[in-house]
């Protein structure tokens, strides 16, 4: 990866009934640890497409986006 090149993240927080979903890593550097369900956007995806489909990915819900609360560079 050059300098130039820019890695694109979606985070995003599952809110079902008060409860609020998260995930145990699994993934050595970060074993244990709880966090959102997030990932790199993959080609051709918006983020909203990325979101989606990393909590499926991670969760196994089908989710639907009801708000965005930052884009930051």
């Amino acid at each position: 990866m050059n300098s130039e090149e820019n890695i694109i993240v979606a985070s995003v927080s599952v809110l079902r009934n008060g409860e609020v979903f998260m995930i145990q890593e699994k993934k050595a550097s970060a074993y244990g640890l709880w966090n959102f369900p997030s990932g790199r956007r993959e080609a051709g995806e918006d983020l909203a497409e990325t979101a989606v489909r990393e909590v499926k990915e991670e969760t196994g819900l089908d989710v639907r986006l009801k708000v965005v609360t930052g884009v930051y560079p």
